[in-house]
């Protein structure tokens, strides 16, 4: 999918910025084309912490190059993992080989994770041994990550993060190192509960667009407080069908009121999407959510819908219960109003086709496609998985189904007994995901470059 107008520079472009930043040069508004500076003290002393709330918006914007993104997983979350895959192997879950390819992994991120290593009780020459090596014992590992998970829990990680953040930013700090820092810090942030959303859209009030001025590093402690590590509790508010008023008995035992009105106390007045007159249907209110952000309150809210309606269908059939999927979160402490829209399907937030292309492509694979019967029947399949996929706007759905077509994809003949599954698959499907992969990063660069700044861009390319 193409970026969307508004969008964020990519991190490469930003670095070319930083370097001019840290310079000594101004920054213009144009070079931040869609952000405004007027909030900043003076931005050129601070290129660290400019770099910092960019990296964030880039990292957060939906349509960012999956490169740019943070990491669903940091050291902390590695060693978590890794503990929980040991007591599934010692519980006949699943196979030993599955352990090493997660402590690989753990060894990997720390070598060049900072925090970590920063909160880490024993110099890594101790333990990195023994989480490299796929012959160490499970009950030496578990002494290991024991040790490790100590010092890298949640609250821990996110403090040490924070230091790091700020003693980079007041230092100068070089351009990978708060590149790191900050994918870790958005790691840590939504791993906990908070919402790339959330995240997002306070990231561009406090930096380029809310009240405050943004003096320095210091700034830092004011914007890390945005996310706090304590729940509130919010009132989730839907628009439902006709057909749940006959289950509203059943659905109040599951914390869900569904009434003719709005609940009481509510004003969704300033609202039509959802209090419209014209709107037919009645209100589900899900009351007292634990979240830690209006946006992961609407999802909690929404899976507990989704999980009573599909109760709903194992008596009913022929119509499936449904609401609009705008909604209205009230925060009960501070009383105020977020209406929220459906989050982006995930499936979506990629490079996309125009149908034109699309078609061509299609004719053309038509036409030179073939196989056995007995692989095209499992391509077949696997093409189904794809589109019950992209057809679904549950992640775990789309997850599961999109494994299960890689599964039947690779060939198991070719695995060996001492590799785990997911070893298999990830090495069988490498080399093909390599296909394109630098002339897709290229292209990338290409396009922000010229977004940044088309004359400047094309003053640089080669006379042919």
């Amino acid at each position: 999918m193409p970026r969307q107008a508004g969008s964020c520079l990519s991190g490469k472009t930003y670095r070319r910025l930083y370097l001019h930043l840290s310079a000594g040069h101004q920054v213009s508004k144009a070079s931040m084309l869609y952000r405004s500076l007027n909030k900043w003290e003076d931005s050129a002393k601070t290129p660290a912490l400019l770099y910092f709330a960019q990296l964030l918006e880039e990292m957060l914007f939906e349509y960012s190059l999956d490169t740019y993104k943070a990491s669903v997983m940091q050291t902390g979350l590695l060693c978590s993992e890794a503990r929980s895959t040991i007591a599934a192997v010692e519980n006949g879950t699943i196979k030993s080989p599955n352990v090493f390819h997660v402590t690989a992994e753990l060894a990997a991120n720390f070598e060049r994770d900072m925090v970590a290593i920063a909160l880490a009780p024993l110099p890594p020459s101790s333990f990195m041994p023994a989480l490299k090596n796929p012959k160490t014992t499970l009950r030496e590992l578990q002494t290991v990550l024991e040790l490790l998970a100590v010092q890298l829990s949640p609250g821990k990680y996110r403090q040490k993060n924070e230091e790091l953040i700020i003693e980079t930013v007041k230092r100068g700090g070089s351009i990978a190192e708060m590149r790191r820092l900050t994918r870790s810090y958005v790691t840590t942030l939504t791993s906990t509960g908070q919402t790339t959303k959330y995240i997002y859209e306070k990231t561009k009030e406090f930096f380029h667009y809310g009240p405050g001025r943004i003096t320095g590093a210091d700034s830092l402690v004011e914007f890390f407080m945005l996310f706090p590590a304590d729940h509130l509790e919010y009132t989730v508010i839907f628009r439902v069908d006709q057909i749940f008023e006959h289950v509203a008995p059943a659905f109040d035992k599951m914390q869900i009121k569904i009434t003719s009105t709005p609940p009481k106390g509510i004003d969704l007045r300033p609202y039509p999407a959802i209090n419209s007159p014209a709107l037919s249907g009645l209100y589900a209110s899900i009351e007292n959510v634990p979240a830690l952000d209006p946006y992961s309150a609407r999802d909690r809210a929404e899976r507990l819908l989704k999980l009573s309606s599909t109760l709903l269908t194992l008596f009913h059939h022929k119509e499936r219960p449904s609401w609009i999927q705008e909604c209205v979160v009230y925060d009960n402490k501070a009383k105020t109003y977020f209406p929220i829209n459906a989050p982006t399907n995930s499936m979506h937030k990629c490079a996309d086709l125009l149908q034109s292309v699309a078609s061509k492509r299609l004719q053309a694979f038509i036409s030179d496609f073939s196989l056995e019967e007995e692989s095209f029947s499992k391509f077949v399949r696997s093409a189904q998985l794809h589109a019950l996929a992209v057809g679904s706007n549950a992640d775990e759905n789309q997850i599961l189904n999109l494994w299960i077509a890689l599964e039947s994809l690779v060939p198991s003949e070719t695995k060996a007994d001492d590799v785990s599954n997911i070893e298999h698959i990830v090495a069988s499907l490498i080399p093909f995901l390599n296909f394109g992969y630098v002339e897709r990063i290229i292209n990338n660069l290409v396009k922000d470059l010229l977004e940044w700044n088309t004359n400047t861009t094309r003053a640089g390319r080669p006379q042919l």
